[in-house]
């Protein structure tokens, strides 16, 4: 996956294909990959509110607690 295709993926695309990779490379390979350093490919793919959780090595969607408020 090329920069510009990355960039211009759905949030939702870009999680699930990114979710494929981490099944064989760390988040610093797929940065290193596409070619965006890895501060800005943490923080692109925290848009449409995703999260990564360490433990699963995956990304998921953040939802809010309606507790919270």
């Amino acid at each position: 996956m090329d920069k510009q295709t990355f960039l211009t993926m759905s949030p939702s695309k870009r999680v699930q294909e990114v979710n494929k990779l981490l099944l064989d490379h760390d988040l610093k390979e797929i940065s290193d990959l596409i070619g965006i350093p890895s501060s800005s490919f943490s923080k692109i793919m925290r848009e449409g509110d995703y999260i990564y959780h360490k433990a699963d090595k995956k990304y998921y969607p953040f939802v809010r607690s309606e507790e919270e408020r």
